[in-house]
This record gives structure tokens, sequence and C-alpha cells, in this order.
């Protein structure tokens, strides 16, 4: 098991496609794994994206647009000298209260508080 406040790189990319639902293929022959199939129930059809382009803990332009659109709050930390995050309340996904992910850069404590709020503290 991993906790969800120690991933980062391929493995928080990773999660956050799965915090997303989206669906991969590690053991099919073409694929190989390296796909990510957005829409889990047409998946293997539908919309697609390259794991290779998929970055949200590094490109603004996509864990930018999650913060946003998932309301993910940052904060810089000078008590702990981290990047903090939280998505607060009740939602669709997550669980009640609050949840929190904590990173050397704004963007890797979103993806983890996303995560978390997703899937837990460990994977």
């Amino acid at each position: 098991m991993v906790s969800t406040s120690q991933l980062a790189g391929v493995d928080l990319n990773d999660a956050v496609g799965k915090s997303l639902n989206w669906v991969d293929y590690p053991s099919d022959s073409i694929e190989c794994g390296s796909i990510w199939h957005m829409d889990s129930e047409r998946a293997p059809f539908g919309r697609i994206t390259d794991k290779s382009s998929w970055k949200p803990s590094t490109n603004w332009s996509q864990g930018g647009g999650m913060i946003e659109q998932h309301k993910i709050h940052i904060w810089y930390s000078n008590f702990s000298s981290s990047w903090e995050a939280e998505i607060r309340g009740y939602g669709r996904h997550h669980k009640a209260g609050r949840n929190y992910g904590a990173g050397p850069t704004p963007l890797i404590a979103a993806m983890r508080c996303f995560v978390q709020s997703r899937l837990g503290d460990t994977l």
C-alpha cells in the first residue's frame, strides 16, 4: 500500500486518472496500459488520452483546470514550509469534512488532495 501523501510523478498522475474514473488496460498487448480511456462506461471506445501527456501534477493547463473545477483551496504554509490544499464540505465524490494534501508545489499538493478525496489515504 502507498500513502496518498507520498505520491509523486507518474504514480501521482496515474492516481489522478483513476480518481477521475478513467480506465487503462495494462494487460492489453497493444495499449500496454499507455492510454487513458476517459469515458469508463464506453471504454475501450470513446475519448482517450495518452498517459505520457497526462501530467496534472506538473502541467498547469491540466492541473489548474482541475483545481478550479473541483474548488481545491491552495495556500503556502510557513509553518510546514510546504504547499497545502484542501477540498471542504460535502461533495458528490469526497467524504464529509475536509480532504487534505500537501507537497513541494501547489499542483502536487492539489493533486494529492484530489486523489485523497476520491480514493482515500492509501492506495
